[in-house]
């Protein structure tokens, strides 16, 4: 490989890393506006359910849309816990494998890692957005169930 393919091939594997980077970044940041609004709800709607002598039928589906809450916030946490993949380092394995196919030259070695630090970071990011999408998911369920909860107590 070219000096200049090797660099064109280094500057974008570093654009998709730093790329993964934000998209991570993003998550979180939706992960923790969605935490915010969501964990003051849940507190504000135990202690008012606890008070509120709700009927059988109300109590089912208060409890339903609580479980989906809880299952948002667990969810939520897993999106910001830190996810450390780790470093990227040549093993003695990938220096045999690097060695056999004739590409032990430190650019070679370069872009191994690189590629391998990509691969990890577009793990933990699809890792996340799934997390999050689960986490949007249950507090849907958990608000159009308060609804529904408020409504049967309304009526009685």
């Amino acid at each position: 490989m070219t000096d200049t393919a090797d660099n064109e091939l280094a500057t974008d594997l570093r654009e998709d890393i730093q790329s993964l980077r934000d998209q991570t970044r993003h998550a979180d940041s939706k992960a923790q506006l969605l935490a915010a609004a969501l964990i003051p709800s849940v507190v504000g709607a135990v202690a008012v359910g606890g008070y509120a002598g709700l009927p059988a039928t109300a109590e089912i589906t208060a409890g339903t849309a609580m479980g989906c809450a809880l299952a948002a916030i667990l969810a939520l946490g897993a999106v910001v816990w830190p996810q450390h993949p780790g470093r990227a380092v040549l093993t003695g394995e990938t220096k045999g494998a690097a060695s056999a196919a004739g590409e032990a030259s430190p650019a070679s070695t370069r872009r191994h890692l690189l590629a391998v630090e990509r691969a990890r970071l577009e793990r933990i990011t699809a890792v996340k957005w799934a997390l999050l999408r689960t986490a949007i998911t249950g507090s849907g369920l958990a608000l159009v169930l308060g609804t529904v909860t408020v409504a049967m107590a309304a009526l009685g």
